[in-house]
C-alpha cells in the first residue's frame, strides 16, 4: 500500500462537537471524515457509494483521523504508553504536563519516547500557534414562532495551521478517486453547521518525510500506535 499525506487549511471556523453545540474540538476521528467521504460518493449515486465501500472492506483504502499540523510540523497523538521524563520524579508539575499533553510532533516521537521532550513548550506552542476557539450566537427562525437565539461553539485555526489526513492506497486509480472526493469536500465542508458556512477547507498535497513513511510502512516493531480512533 502506498501512502499520501494532504493538509486541510479551514478558511472559516470549525464545528466539531463532541458533546453539545457548545463544545468546540479541532480534530476529526477518522469515522467521522470517512462518513462525508460516503455522502459524497453518494451524491454520484448509490453505485458509486457501493463501489466505495467495497473499497474500503477489501483494505485498498485506509485513512487517518484528521490530525493538527503547525507550518511543516505534523502532529501525532500521545501514545498510550506511560513515558517518565527526566526529572520528572517528585516534580508534579513536569508530571501534570506529561498528562495534559495530547499531541506530539511527529519527529520528535523517538524524544519523546525517551523521556526528553519539552513537554511544556510543546503544550504552549500548540495552544498558541494552532487557534483558538469561540462561542457563535445563531437565531434560530421557524415561521412566525419567537427567534430563538442558540449557540455555537467555533475553532478558528490560525493561517499556517490546520489539519491533515494521511491516505493509504492500492493503486493510483484509487488515489485519483479518493483525490476527487477530497476535491468535493473543499466546498461542501466538514463537521457541523456547514449551512452557516463553516468547515469548508482548501487542500494542499503535503510532503510525507521518510521518517514519517518508514514509521508507516515498517513491520518490525512490537508496538504499534493506530492513527485513527
Amino acid at each position: 500500500m502506498e501512502y499520501k499525506i494532504y493538509k486541510l487549511h479551514f478558511k472559516t471556523g470549525v464545528h466539531f462537537g463532541k458533546n453539545s453545540l457548545e463544545s468546540a474540538g479541532f480534530t476529526i476521528g477518522a469515522d467521522t471524515f470517512f462518513s462525508a467521504m460516503c455522502h459524497e460518493f453518494l451524491k454520484q449515486g448509490t453505485d458509486r457509494l457501493e463501489w466505495f465501500l467495497e473499497q474500503t472492506f477489501n483494505e485498498k483504502f485506509v485513512i487517518s483521523d484528521a490530525l493538527p499540523f503547525i507550518g511543516d510540523t505534523y502532529y501525532l497523538p500521545k501514545p498510550m504508553l506511560k513515558i517518565e521524563g527526566n526529572g520528572e520524579r517528585g516534580n508534579s508539575t513536569l508530571k501534570k504536563a506529561y498528562k495534559k499533553l495530547s499531541y506530539i510532533p511527529a519527529d520528535l516521537l523517538d524524544v519523546y519516547l525517551k523521556g526528553n521532550l519539552d513537554v511544556k513548550a510543546e503544550s504552549e506552542k500548540l495552544r498558541k500557534e494552532l487557534g483558538s476557539n469561540t462561542i457563535r450566537v445563531n437565531a434560530d427562525i421557524r415561521g412566525e414562532e419567537e427567534t430563538k437565539p442558540y449557540r455555537v461553539g467555533t475553532y478558528y485555526f490560525k493561517e499556517q495551521s490546520g489539519l491533515y489526513i494521511v491516505v493509504g492506497y492500492e493503486n493510483e486509480e484509487m488515489l485519483y478517486e479518493i483525490e476527487d472526493c477530497l476535491s468535493a469536500m473543499e466546498l461542501s465542508g466538514i463537521g457541523g453547521k456547514r449551512s452557516a458556512g463553516l468547515g469548508r477547507f482548501e487542500l494542499q498535497p503535503g510532503t510525507l518525510s521518510n521518517e514519517f513513511h518508514k514509521r508507516l510502512v515498517s513491520e518490525s516493531g512490537k508496538t504499534y500506535m493506530t492513527l485513527s480512533g
